[in-house]
């Protein structure tokens, strides 16, 4: 999945950060059965939030779906 976003033609720029989910009990619990998984970030600050994107394989309709609707 990380190998198809960054091979992939989006019209913003995105920092990407790979997170073990086995060595944190809340992620673990939370995405244990739907590893790997695209999360989105929205907003700003303290009004951050996290959004499924894909999960298991890369899905570009989805990634820009994403980046239309949470992107300036």
């Amino acid at each position: 999945m990380l190998a198809a976003l960054h091979a992939d033609a989006l019209p913003v720029a995105f920092s990407v950060e790979v997170v073990d989910v086995d060595q944190d009990p809340r992620l673990l619990a939370d995405y244990d059965e739907r590893v790997p998984v695209l999360l989105g970030r929205t907003g700003q600050d303290n009004a951050v939030a996290w959004i499924d994107v894909c999960q298991y394989f890369y899905d570009p309709q989805a990634v820009r779906e994403f980046v239309t609707t949470h992107t300036r």
